[in-house]
């Protein structure tokens, strides 16, 4: 396995080997140089960093939390699976949720409501540590469905969010931490600060697709089986 890419980035960027491996990885792996499903070796990259065992143990830890890395019984860590059918399948069913929830909620939601949204997007905006990124953008989503007044639904949500965490992740580091133009969360509470529901679906919905589309053309194999 040749993983002398990994030391393109060997500068130490933050204040420990963890969080330095850690970038690495998510990176390589990101950028599809480390490929989903492909075996990771610790010693072999431990090497290639010129490291010891302990910090690529838990940069193994901390992507296995962001689900870029998934263990495998006798077998050891593995870059996580990504089927661009599924990650269409679960935006589409996200969508049919948070649409449906939105629906419901934009006549009930009060002051205190978009207040405490618009506190979690201004947090968001301004956040650079990306899983916490990823729990806020979340919870903004989720602070608009709530008023909905449907528990069940909102379970339904919590369960598809857990599903998607590791896309949106995905979608901060291949947008450079930067949003797209299409990709805005103030449309989207705009649209629902003026209780338009059909102009806020079709922002969810635009919302949506521009994520889908960002990683299933990063990660869809081409015709001879890689990706891209």
């Amino acid at each position: 396995m040749n993983l002398s890419f990994l030391q393109e980035d060997k500068p130490f960027r933050r204040t420990t080997l963890k969080a330095h491996v850690t970038d690495v990885l998510r990176k390589a792996i990101i950028e599809g140089k480390l490929k989903p499903g492909q075996q990771l070796r610790q010693d072999k990259i431990a090497e290639a960093l010129g490291v010891s065992s302990i910090p690529v143990r838990e940069a193994f830890s901390a992507l296995s939390e962001e689900r870029h890395v998934i263990y495998r019984t006798n077998r050891g860590a593995f870059v996580s699976d990504i089927d661009a059918e599924k990650v269409r399948e679960i935006y589409e069913i996200r969508f049919f949720l948070e649409s449906g929830a939105l629906s419901l909620s934009l006549p009930k939601l009060r002051q205190t409501d978009y207040e405490e949204a618009e506190r979690l997007m201004h947090l968001e905006a301004k956040e650079t540590d990306a899983n916490k990124k990823v729990c806020l953008d979340l919870a903004f989503h989720r602070a608009l469905c709530r008023p909905c007044g449907r528990p069940y639904l909102l379970q339904l949500i919590e369960k598809i969010h857990d599903h998607v965490a590791r896309y949106v992740n995905l979608t901060i580091y291949l947008m450079n931490f930067k949003r797209h133009p299409e990709y805005n969360h103030s449309e989207l509470f705009k649209s629902c600060k003026r209780k338009k529901i059909e102009e806020a679906t079709a922002i969810l919905k635009q919302h949506f697709k521009i994520s889908t589309d960002m990683i299933c053309s990063k990660f869809e194999p081409s015709a001879e089986g890689e990706y891209k």
